[in-house]
């Protein structure tokens, strides 16, 4: 990503590129962009958009959950599409002079998320030559300012800042706008448009879908987002700003990045502070009204240096260095010495691109998080705000392990997940209890089958009913035996099956001599479990009394999961005050509850570790630390391949577990967790930026892994000591083809003061791998991938049905890719690898 040479030229270029633009299939230009975005054409090609890409008919333009993009179409419109949103541009066409059979029209469709817009000069006189489509709703205009945005329920919020829009389904119409009796409407699929006196406070952000990590929640932000609704339509809080001119829309002298396109110096300035560099938001953040006059030329420079990384959110122009600031006065006041300004800029953000990060410093320039929703003793507001900027991955790889870790070097097999009982269950603490006369309660059991032949994971959900009296323990196990075996009702995939007989994966027994529930997979040779849970429903009496059934009563734990250890995550990552990791992963679930309605229930959790009594760093030391009957963390801060990448793994014994603490956004409650008998290979990485990752590239590596420095790997039969992998990479689609990984695992490598030297080969892994760096629509600087084939070789033979995990991250600048195993054999053999590694491109 560069930051324009010759901006002051930017209007010039502008208006070339609309000039050129008047020959379909070309329908306009990408002003700037803002994380991850991309263009689907029609012939399926997938493209990264950056500054000045073009836009074709046809085109399905989708972004990322902190990605939006600002379009100039090629009748001067101006549209910024939101985080989390597809947009289909069916067709984008001005009127050809001697082609009488190409008329004028805008035709889009908005799938999902949000945009707003300002239209240009088609619809302005033929209103039917412009039409969006959203799932609820189809929208026409009268020459306006609008904006449109999807709700949380499916539904759609849309509002009219100036000019007038007509917004149309089957069941009824409703006009917004100038000379109507509403600004603002909600519409749902099927449902009449329902006008709004005040503006809905969805508007101004992307609440169908995870926020981006820089939205502001604060209590201002909101009240300010809802100023929208003014009778003269300005916007403060969204770049399309509008100081209420024509109804057309089309040559308003706006500021934002609606800034007219007449060629005076207010709108040169406007635009060039807008397009300084591609990470420049469509908003102009409220929160910094303290510092500056909203609406201003400073305010605008302020938003674009810090949009531009100078300076961060909640600074003013006083906080940059001397030099710079006089030159922003100098400007401020003489717009002629713009020249010498962006010189500056482009100095300042040169040096910002070319630096990485410094986990010596990691909060440097950190401003701390005001939208935490957990307490600081779990995360820090500096760590916290460290991780909403998105710039510091981490990826986890937890793994099962029969290992207490004291004295033990890691012990990891691969094996099918089964669930047992958190809780005792026996007859002196059964408590019988009659659901028919009460109320029933159910038990809901999930889990989830890989088919070794084809590779397709299978989702199964069965209810066990509990609607009858339960007078001792054996009439609990009874009920649970038999809908395990006779139960044809069940749910694969989300669709109900039926008739068929019962799935009979899983069976039940009760275990006499510890007293507690087992249940068991019985799958076969195709299918291989990975991961089992049971739910039950403890918000009613008759699921409180089942779960005392199912226990002791004591903890009343309504939640029970295994799994087989394979998975891998990769989230956004902080760095705590001693230098050890932070994980902090968003996600979304939709669930029925008890009165079956749906629930959107977003979630956001932070992972960390109480640290060992003692961290190594070398193989050396953690055999010193094994010998010594002591439980040791690895952590390794000087990998090899980048100042910026560090990495090691979690070991973990009683009062030293893994923690984990989950807020629901839902309800707001915070949930805790811990895991005290897993290994967990972690990896710290700055992240490329993904408009610097352009064209097709080979990373590969060599590594000796008895050299942590160079990577760290534990297998089923000891240490993994050699490691080779390469792949492929096109960034323009994101594809990673051609891979393979290589392992060696030893059990007797021989380890001393003056050096290690590899021992008999145990095992040898030879694993092939392909994914996508595209993730849900949005292209990413990582991957992770679970499309996997190959062999390990051991003094058993030859094995295969290798499933699990490999993916990582691209590390800035984008030479480096750190990435990570965990890899097992579903075969019966429960051969298991895991750890980290990089590799170089080529």
């Amino acid at each position: 990503m560069k930051v324009l040479h010759r901006i002051i030229l930017i209007m010039g270029m502008i208006l070339l590129t609309a000039q050129l633009a008047w020959s379909a299939p070309l329908a306009g230009h990408v002003i700037l962009t803002k994380g991850n975005v991309t263009a689907t054409a029609e012939d399926g090609s997938n493209r990264a958009l950056k500054r000045r890409s073009e836009i074709f008919n046809g085109d399905v333009i989708r972004t990322g959950p902190a990605g939006s993009v600002q379009i100039r179409f090629i009748d001067k419109a101006l549209m910024t599409i939101k985080a989390n949103s597809e947009m289909n541009m069916e067709a984008y066409l001005l009127a050809q002079e001697g082609n009488a059979e190409q008329k004028e029209q805008v035709l889009m469709s908005l799938v999902k998320g949000g945009f707003r817009t300002i239209t240009g000069t088609i619809g302005k006189g033929d209103k039917s030559a412009y039409k969006v489509n959203t799932p609820a709703a189809s929208i026409g205009i009268r020459g306006t300012n609008y904006e449109v945005q999807q709700e949380a329920d499916g539904g759609f919020v849309m509002g009219v800042y100036s000019g007038g829009i007509q917004v149309e389904n089957e069941a009824g119409t409703i006009d917004l706008g100038e000379g109507a009796d509403f600004n603002f409407t909600r519409v749902k699929p099927k449902s009449p448009p329902k006008g709004l006196l005040a503006p809905p406070p969805s508007l101004g952000e992307n609440s169908a879908t995870e926020q981006s990590d820089e939205e502001e929640n604060s209590e201002e932000g909101a009240d300010d987002n809802n100023d929208e609704g003014n009778d003269d339509g300005e916007s403060d809080s969204d770049s399309a700003e509008n100081d209420g001119g024509d109804d057309d829309g089309g040559d308003d002298n706006n500021s934002g990045i609606f800034a007219g396109t007449d060629n005076n110096t207010g709108d040169v300035e406007n635009e060039v502070t807008n397009a300084i560099d591609s990470k420049l938001s469509e908003t102009i953040e409220e929160t910094k009204d303290e510092f500056v006059d909203a609406g201003g030329a400073d305010q605008l420079i302020l938003d674009a240096l810090v949009e531009a990384g100078i300076l961060q959110i909640g600074q003013s122009l006083t906080d940059l260095d001397a030099d710079l600031l006089a030159l922003v006065e100098a400007w401020l006041a003489d717009p002629t010495t713009i020249d010498a300004l962006l010189a500056a800029i482009q100095d300042a953000f040169n040096q910002i691109a070319n630096s990485t990060f410094d986990f010596s410093d990691p909060y440097a320039g950190i401003t701390a998080s005001t939208t935490s929703p957990f307490d600081t003793t779990v995360i820090s507001g500096q760590e916290y705000g460290l991780a909403e900027t998105g710039k510091l991955a981490v990826l986890a790889i937890p793994v099962n392990s029969s290992s207490n870790y004291v004295g033990e070097s890691p012990n990891i097999q691969t094996l099918e997940a089964q669930l047992t009982s958190p809780d005792i269950i026996n007859d002196a603490n059964f408590v019988s209890y009659d659901y028919a006369s009460n109320g029933s309660a159910t038990i809901n059991l999930r889990y989830t089958l890989i088919n070794l032949t084809t590779g397709e994971r299978n989702e199964y959900d069965i209810d066990i009913l509990f609607d009858a009296a339960m007078a001792t323990k054996d009439d609990v196990f009874g009920q649970i035996s038999g809908a395990l075996t006779e139960n044809d009702v069940y749910r694969l995939n989300g669709v109900e099956q039926s008739g068929n007989g019962a799935p009979g994966h899983v069976t039940f027994s009760y275990n006499t001599s510890t007293g507690n529930l087992d249940f068991i997979p019985t799958t076969d040779a195709n299918n291989f479990m990975v991961e089992m849970e049971i739910h039950v429903d403890a918000n009613t009496a008759s699921g409180q009394a089942l779960l005392g059934q199912l226990g002791n009563g004591s903890s009343l734990d309504d939640f029970w999961y295994a799994d087989a250890g394979l998975d891998m995550v990769i989230g956004n990552g902080s760095i705590d005050a001693d230098g050890r990791p932070i994980l902090v992963l968003k996600d979304t679930d939709t669930y029925t509850d008890e009165n079956n309605n749906q629930v959107t229930d977003n979630r956001i959790e932070v992972v960390t570790k109480i640290p060992a009594d003692t961290t190594t760093s070398s193989l050396l030391s953690f055999a010193n630390c094994v010998s010594n009957n002591l439980t040791c963390d690895i952590q390794v801060d000087n990998v090899a391949a980048a100042s910026n990448i560090r990495w090691g793994a979690w070991l973990t014994e009683p009062g030293k577990g893994i923690q984990i603490v989950e807020f629901h956004e839902n309800d707001s409650t915070i949930e805790t967790d811990s895991e005290e008998q897993v290994l967990a290979f972690w990896l710290a990485a700055e992240r490329a930026d993904i408009n610097q990752l352009t064209g097709t590239a080979n990373f590969s590596t060599d590594s000796d892994c008895l050299k942590f420095g160079q990577c760290i790997g534990f297998s089923d039969d000891g240490i993994v000591q050699s490691l080779s992998a390469n792949f492929d990479v096109n960034f323009n689609t994101g594809a990673i083809t051609n891979g393979n990984l290589t392992l060696q695992t030893s059990d007797n490598p021989s380890i001393g003061v003056l050096g290690t030297t590899p021992g008999d080969v145990a095992s040898t892994w030879s694993v092939n791998f392909s994914g996508s760096m595209v993730n849900d629509g949005t292209m990413q600087p990582e991957f992770q991938t679970q499309t996997l084939s190959g062999t390990v070789t051991d003094s058993a033979g030859t094995h295969g049905s290798i499933i699990g995990n490999i993916g990582g991250i691209f590390v800035k600048p984008g030479d480096t890719f750190a990435g990570g195993y965990n890899l097992g054999t579903a075969d019966g053999s429960n051969k298991h690898a895991a750890g980290v590694f990089t590799m170089d491109k080529q």
